[in-house]
């Protein structure tokens, strides 16, 4: 699970948390929302999540992933999966419009810069896919928040400095 907090103010996309984990159930991650709210005083936006978002899972009651979070208190947008090439363009779209908290976003920028097409050994080419790697799961969850939120800062969404979205890539 990859996750992308992310405020819009003016004309700026400000990045100001990433987190990654594995082998943990949603409600690790919505005590993970809770905390950093309570830390930071912030009231959540928009929580977009990739399509697969709408997959049950083996509980009792066999409940949707978006199903879960709703119970624990967060309403999930599901991103439809969408063109990569499209997905691709939309991050480098928005990408000049973006800022990041160095410190706090560090291994989701290591991710970003790690992104890349796969070798073709075979042809000696790139070939017209993203190699799934670690990197994938980071930039995976900025292309699905910059294709569910179409991130348009132009004028914002809404203005001030306590509206706060986030997105959620889940790893494979």
């Amino acid at each position: 699970m990859a996750i992308w907090f992310v405020q819009i103010a003016g004309p700026w996309v400000h990045f100001v948390k990433y987190i990654e984990n594995s082998g943990e159930g949603l409600a690790f991650y919505a005590a993970e929302l809770q905390k950093f709210q309570q830390e930071t005083g912030c009231t959540y936006g928009d929580h977009y999540w990739p399509h697969d978002g709408n997959a049950r899972i083996l509980d009792e009651k066999g409940r949707t992933r978006t199903a879960v979070m709703g119970d624990l208190g967060y309403q999930v947008q599901v991103v439809e999966r969408g063109n990569i090439n499209a997905g691709i363009e939309a991050v480098r779209n928005v990408l000049p419009k973006c800022r990041f908290d160095a410190a706090h976003t560090a291994d989701g920028i290591k991710a970003l810069k790690n992104y890349k097409k796969e070798w073709d050994d075979t042809h000696g080419t790139w070939k017209n896919k993203p190699l799934h790697n670690w990197a994938s799961n980071g930039a995976d969850a900025f292309r699905t928040g910059a294709m569910g939120a179409a991130l348009e800062v132009s004028p914002p969404r809404e203005q001030g400095n306590r509206i706060w979205n986030f997105w959620i890539r889940k790893l494979r």
